[in-house]
């Protein structure tokens, strides 16, 4: 069972977004910035994630960069990445990263997000 990785440097939106997927069926792993989430996706080969649900705004690795790094490996560009972000900046670079397949602004309409949540990653849920 491959899990949804949820990297978000808020503790409390990333602990949210990490119930409301486990309630819908999903197994999730976390990470803080991007730095920390490219070592787990390094470091644990087993738990390749389905889906990453990414903040672009973070520490030590910005989201944006983070899609620049997970780009030049072939094993991690084809995760699909649903990019959550609280800025209302104009965010046009993002229909140029080819494994961004939606965007969500803050707060999140969950519907939509789990619509689009089960569209990527549906064939890994739990139950």
């Amino acid at each position: 069972m491959k899990p949804i990785l949820v990297i978000d440097d808020d503790d409390d939106i990333r602990e949210v977004l990490a119930g409301i997927l486990k309630s819908a069926g999903y197994a999730v792993v976390e990470a803080n910035d991007g730095k920390s989430a490219l070592d787990r996706m390094f470091r644990e080969e087993a738990e390749t994630p389905c889906l990453i649900v990414l903040d672009l705004y973070l520490p030590v690795l910005s989201g944006w960069d983070f899609l620049a790094v997970k780009e030049r490996y072939h094993r991690l560009a084809a995760i699909p990445v649903l990019v959550i972000t609280g800025s209302r900046a104009p965010l046009g670079g993002l229909k140029h990263q080819r494994s961004v397949v939606g965007y969500f602004e803050k707060p999140l309409d969950l519907d939509s997000f789990l619509q689009s949540v089960d569209r990527a990653a549906g064939g890994h849920r739990v139950r």
